[in-house]
């Protein structure tokens, strides 16, 4: 095998961990609490849910539509970067 038969395959070995790092990263959440806001985080970033503690139901209701809010501009940022970033993941396919 030569140097550069040598360099492709550390790439592709590299490309392959970090690919399962993605994946674990894909599987994880968190959730954080400040005061009555509580708010859990999937593993590609996005806000999948929130809690406020009120005595009422304004709390869902105002959760509900920040939520929905947030999911919105994370959906257009998405498309947004997708199209930016286009031309060089094509590139990247290639290796």
């Amino acid at each position: 095998m030569n140097d550069m038969d040598s360099a492709v395959e550390q790439v592709k070995l590299l490309r392959d961990d970090m690919e399962a790092a993605k994946n674990e990263l894909k599987a994880a959440t968190t959730t954080v609490s400040n005061g009555p806001v509580t708010v859990t985080v999937n593993g590609d970033g996005r806000l999948v849910s929130i809690n406020i503690a009120l005595p009422d139901a304004a709390g869902s209701v105002i959760a509900a539509s920040v939520l929905s809010a947030v999911q919105k501009a994370q959906d257009e940022m998405g498309d947004l970067t997708a199209k930016k970033m286009a031309p060089f993941t094509a590139l990247t396919d290639l290796v």
